[in-house]
């Protein structure tokens, strides 16, 4: 794990039940679980990425999708959609060699 989390120290349990101690022990537990869903700082000396989708339809913002060999990422203002090609031709142009 790549990313600095202080974890709570938890306390033996008293020999009978105590109010205060399960309060204590509840909010630990719930700042523990903030602490490892937070994304955090990733360094990696190298990585392999299977299965990657080749376009963004269905995933979320962030997400990474590959494009004719080139990594994407995501974002909610611009779309890769699959399938979607474009042709144009306008006019004509004649060339001659005199």
């Amino acid at each position: 794990m790549d990313r600095r989390l202080s974890f709570p120290q938890f306390q033996k349990a008293p020999s009978e039940y105590d109010p205060q101690y399960m309060n204590n022990m509840v909010n630990m537990l719930n700042a523990l679980m903030v602490s490892l869903r937070n994304p955090g700082e990733g360094r990696q000396t190298s990585m392999v990425l299977t299965a990657l989708p080749t376009n963004d339809s269905g995933i979320e913002p962030g997400a990474v999708f590959s494009v004719n060999g080139s990594l994407k990422v995501s974002t909610l203002n611009t779309a890769y959609l699959a399938g979607v090609q474009g042709k144009s031709i306008i006019g004509a142009v004649g060339v001659t060699i005199a």
